[in-house]
């Protein structure tokens, strides 16, 4: 690795030592949920990925390391206190996560925040949840732990919640090079699941263009998305819609939060219900989910 291919916000992270710092001491500390090595390894690979992104520096997070100061209030959404909340066993429950925090994801062609385009959609979801049969909760990355950390913690609050899917909201970026819609997994549950949401994004977007085989970006074996989806017992899903470095893709997104929350409760409900069944391949999904919205799932 050439020190001259970081961009200046990888060398920042990189070459401070405060990640790995960090690390040593939740060591020493047996700090962790729950602490071993296998997550302490699982850690530091995941934060190097981020790291050493030096193909995409448009889309350096910026936010892998504990913050003191926690979560801003002003930018916390009210979450849903876990300890003897009453649900609706009836309902579909999903527990959509908004990717990143405030100003530390990508940025969109025109100058717009990753995290709150994203956390417009969250926020839309919940409107909408009750009339797809949905309980959903939503998920802010706590900003006071490491990244490890608060993807386990996604997964933690998503169990006591009894989530029955997972999602994290994305927006994709790559130097405004590359257009497209993918979906990564870290499971055959997660790809079953991911299926539905490829169909129900081709069916609310019929120009959209699924990358990889039929938008699924299978990430077992690490890399970006992976420690969220790898936490939690439900399937879990990371979406990213679109390139919103480049307007051609981001057009299609931008001024429509209505649709994309639409797709993501219709594709998560198809998933739910079917998610068990053999999904073969895209067309499998898409003939589940018509059987589910017969009219089509705009029209809830």
């Amino acid at each position: 690795m050439n020190e001259t291919q970081l961009s200046a916000a990888d060398k920042e992270l990189l070459f401070s030592g405060r990640w790995a710092l960090n690390e040593a001491l939740r060591v020493a500390k047996g700090q962790g949920c729950p602490p071993s090595v296998s997550n302490y390894i699982r850690d530091a690979i995941d934060v190097v990925t981020e790291v050493l992104d030096v193909e995409n520096p448009s889309h350096v997070d910026g936010d892998l390391l504990p913050d003191t100061q926690g979560t801003p209030a002003e930018l916390k959404i009210e979450e849903e206190t876990l300890d003897g909340a009453k649900t609706d066993p009836a309902r579909f429950k999903v527990y959509a996560a908004i990717g990143h925090n405030a100003g530390t994801g990508s940025k969109s062609i025109d100058g717009l925040d990753e995290w709150g385009t994203s956390k417009l959609v969250a926020e839309r979801m919940k409107q909408l949840a009750p009339a797809y049969g949905v309980e959903l909760m939503i998920g802010i990355r706590d900003r006071s732990k490491g990244y490890g950390d608060a993807m386990r913690l996604h997964g933690h609050r998503s169990d006591v919640f009894g989530s029955q899917l997972n999602l994290e909201i994305h927006r994709n970026a790559f130097n405004g090079k590359v257009t497209g819609t993918e979906f990564i997994v870290t499971s055959d549950a997660g790809s079953a699941a991911g299926r539905f949401f490829a169909a129900a994004t081709s069916k609310f977007y019929p120009s959209a263009d699924l990358r990889g085989k039929e938008g699924i970006r299978d990430r077992r074996e690490g890399g970006r998305g992976a420690g969220f989806c790898r936490n939690g017992k439900a399937p879990a899903v990371l979406t990213e819609i679109c390139f919103h470095d480049v307007e051609s893709d981001w057009g299609k997104i931008r001024d429509d939060v209505d649709r994309e929350a639409r797709t993501y409760l219709s594709a998560a409900v198809a998933a739910i219900m079917f998610g068990t069944e053999k999904v073969p391949s895209l067309s499998a999904a898409g003939e589940f989910f018509d059987q589910v919205f017969p009219q089509g799932a705009l029209s809830v």
